[in-house]
């Protein structure tokens, strides 16, 4: 059977599908996002409102090669294809403009899926997905709990969607990594794991890791950039905008307790806060005094989960000028040890728990 002609015949199943907060909108959409955070389910749902559309994995093993890419045309109007995704459309290398023009010519709605963060395709919209939020984990999750007890869930399954529907996903996840990653790679993940929310220093990861195992260090680096392209780690930078002063997250949170055996309440929070904070679309940075600056909406937050409110609160007051002079005017602690909302010197200052932050921003 033609390759082309199997694609279309056998287009992947949407079942149970649960919207997402973001959807494709725009006929010619260049979805980006790391891996299993429901690219594929998000442009199926799309896909599935016409009666004729065309899905092709480039990332699918039994291909060869993608020589059949040069029937894609011809094939598009021999069966009126009216919409078409073509998926971990990176694989294709260099994105020749006339392959473009001529999809763009032949079919009204465009569709490519890609892993890389950094990846631009000249006239198309670019739409970015992150795993679950919180809110969307409770959609998906299903589960009549209380609010406290949902939020032990999600703290302990992640943000993929598929985690949502699993008792446990450690080895969902260590499948994944197992599959996409070498051994090197996930022993750097391993390493990077114990650094979630502090310092992070490439060098002595590199050190580390050269104890133990043959690696080059331009092979480390090139290993550590890939892993920020295709969306496994993010950084936040320095208030100094020094580049060697950065932390490191990982785009799904659940990652740091299967790679790692340490249990650190306030760094996986942190990576939540994190995760959550992206979808606002704005700068997020980081001082001595805060876990998260955002300067454009003028706030600061600081994870706490067991400090008493009372000294919480205290050491905002110590600090205060550090903020003052930033301009803060809002400061948000995460803590699980009651709500307070107060000001001093001008700044709000609010106390809360993480599901209930989480509930009320907004992109």
């Amino acid at each position: 059977m033609d390759i082309l002609d199997y694609f279309y015949q056998n287009p992947p199943k949407l079942e149970n599908f649960i919207p997402r907060k973001q959807s494709i909108e725009f006929k010619k959409t260049l979805l980006k996002g790391p891996m299993i955070c429901g690219k594929t389910s998000l442009v199926l749902d799309f896909l599935n409102k016409f009666d004729r559309f065309l899905y092709i994995n480039l990332g699918d093993i039994r291909l060869l090669d993608y020589k059949f890419l040069s029937n894609l045309i011809e094939f598009i109007k021999t069966k009126q294809i009216k919409a078409i995704c073509i998926d971990e459309i990176e694989k294709f290398g260099f994105l020749d403009t006339d392959f473009v023009q001529n999809l763009e010519k032949n079919c009204e709605n465009i569709v490519f899926i890609t892993n890389k963060n950094d990846f631009e395709i000249n006239g198309f919209e670019s739409l970015s997905l992150y795993g679950l939020d919180y809110e969307e984990f409770i959609a998906f999750y299903h589960k009549n709990y209380g609010e406290i007890t949902l939020f032990s869930h999600f703290l302990a399954l992640g943000n993929s969607p598929k985690s949502a529907f699993l008792n446990s996903n450690n080895e969902y996840l260590n499948a994944m990594l197992k599959s996409r990653f070498d051994e090197l790679e996930i022993k750097t993940l391993a390493q990077i794991s114990e650094k979630i929310s502090k310092p992070f220093n490439a060098y002595e990861i590199f050190k580390k890791l050269k104890q133990t195992n043959k690696i080059s260090k331009d092979r480390f680096y090139a290993n550590l950039i890939n892993l920020e392209k295709y969306g496994v780690i993010s950084f936040a930078s320095d208030l100094s905008k020094k580049a060697k002063f950065r932390r490191v997250f990982f785009n799904d949170f659940a990652l740091k307790s299967v790679l790692g055996f340490e249990k650190n309440p306030n760094a996986t929070i942190a990576n939540m806060v994190f995760c959550e904070l992206r979808k606002l679309g704005v700068e997020i940075k980081f001082s001595d005094f805060s876990d998260f600056l955002l300067p454009n909406l003028h706030q600061a937050i600081i994870i706490a989960p067991f400090l008493p409110n009372d000294l919480a609160i205290l050491r905002i007051k110590k600090q205060i000028k550090h903020f003052l002079d930033l301009g803060i005017h809002k400061i948000t602690i995460i803590s699980n040890s009651g709500e307070i909302d107060t000001a001093f010197e001008g700044i709000k200052i609010v106390v809360m728990p993480f599901w209930h932050w989480a509930a009320g921003i907004s992109a």
